[in-house]
């Protein structure tokens, strides 16, 4: 739907892919910030320290945030200076910082499913594998809902779906109401990220 000739509109095309990475790269990160420790076999070191496991959450949550907004910024910089490079922005600019703020979006709900997966087992391998299975299905059922109408229910189990390019492109808007429930789930997987983690015996 949308047209390769413009350069918005081709880097809408190209959105997706750039979309899947950071959502690959920030569940990964939510996941490693809590199991790393336990893979590295500095959990004794790191947690008979006077610290509560609250504290020390909080600090790798801020941390693999940090790496989150920094690989975010990555991306938004290079598209800059990629399309200079080879267009003008023109009247794209909004529409460019939409799909910034939905990439966002989408980095901050699969860091959160990266973080609660990670509270739940303590093995980094397991944890990993299953937030890539999660990107990976919620991108088929992308796919699918795109490819036929048979497959029109998969929008509604498809983060990418709900920030789709070319919707964002032709509305000139991304739904709130999409980006308020990407927040409240984030929100409710990092408290059960939490409950869980101070619940959880730690392997050394």
């Amino acid at each position: 739907g949308l047209d390769p000739t413009i350069a918005g509109e081709y880097y809408g095309i190209c959105f997706l892919l750039i979309a899947v990475l950071l959502a690959i790269h920030a569940g990964l990160t939510g996941s490693s910030v809590i199991s790393s420790d336990e893979e590295d076999r500095v959990t004794e070191f790191l947690y008979s320290k006077p610290r509560s496991r609250t504290y020390i959450l909080t600090a790798k949550w801020l941390a693999g945030a940090a790496i989150v907004l920094a690989m975010w910024g990555t991306a938004v910089c290079t598209s800059i200076i990629t399309i200079s490079k080879f267009a003008k922005f023109d009247n794209f600019w909004s529409d460019f910082w939409l799909l910034m703020i939905a990439g966002l979006s989408i980095q901050v709900l699969f860091f959160s499913v990266g973080v609660a997966n990670a509270a739940t087992t303590s093995r980094l391998g397991m944890s990993a594998r299953l937030v890539s299975i999660a990107v990976f299905s919620s991108y088929v059922l992308y796919v699918l809902e795109r490819l036929s109408d048979m497959f029109s229910w998969a929008r509604y189990l498809s983060v990418f779906s709900y920030f789709d390019a070319t919707s964002i492109i032709r509305a000139h808007a991304v739904n709130p109401r999409t980006v308020i429930l990407c927040a409240s789930v984030s929100v409710c997987l990092f408290i059960f990220g939490y409950v869980r983690f101070k619940q959880r015996d730690l392997r050394s």
